[in-house]
């Protein structure tokens, strides 16, 4: 019997498998630069809510607003401060490039107070009851301020009265935060500095 070991030619090694090449690795992207703090707001210059000549002014997200003798607790919107003087026209003969503009009476607009029902609405309902009796005028302050909260503006309202008191809507059909107004009617005010 033949062996095949010498006939057949010797089998070739078998060379190991080629060695599969590591992927680069994928390189980290730089870290975002970081946005500046904004500048602290100083007495009377620059920073948050200053301008250019180092004037400070007014965030409208800052202010209180207070009644005399009333503590009402505190609001998250303040509306409808304002004045409208009435103008009566008046024309003249002969008078063809321009029409007289008289001034008339000043009319205030009522300030509305909102913010979420809570704790303080049990005083706006008592300042309310105690008008129903007897109805007394009172003052009202609204103070504008800085965002380091220092009162730079504030308006003195005289002769105040409740106008108008708006409870909350409910629905279960919509999730809403419930909201109380306070509409208050006024003779005036008087714009004084800090």
């Amino acid at each position: 019997m033949t062996d095949l070991s010498t006939v057949l030619p010797p089998t070739p090694p078998v060379p190991p498998p080629p060695s599969i090449p590591t992927p680069p690795s994928i390189p980290t992207p730089p870290a975002p630069p970081s946005m500046p703090s904004p500048p602290s707001p100083s007495p009377g210059g620059g920073g948050a809510g200053g301008s250019a000549q180092g004037v400070t002014t007014a965030i409208s997200l800052y202010f209180w607003v207070t009644v005399d003798g009333y503590d009402l607790g505190s609001f998250t919107e303040c509306q409808g401060l304002g004045c409208e003087v009435s103008i009566t026209q008046r024309e003249e003969g002969g008078v063809n490039d321009f029409i007289h503009q008289l001034p008339g009476r000043i009319k205030y607009t009522n300030v509305t107070l909102t913010r979420p029902v809570g704790p303080d609405s049990k005083q706006i309902a008592d300042w309310i009851a105690s008008m129903v009796d007897r109805p007394t005028r009172t003052q009202a302050e609204i103070v504008a301020l800085s965002p380091d909260g220092q009162p730079l503006f504030r308006w003195t309202l005289v002769g105040v009265v409740p106008a108008k008191w708006k409870g909350p809507s409910f629905s279960v059909d919509s999730a809403k935060l419930a909201t109380e107004s306070l509409e208050l009617a006024h003779h005036g005010f008087l714009r004084e500095s800090r």
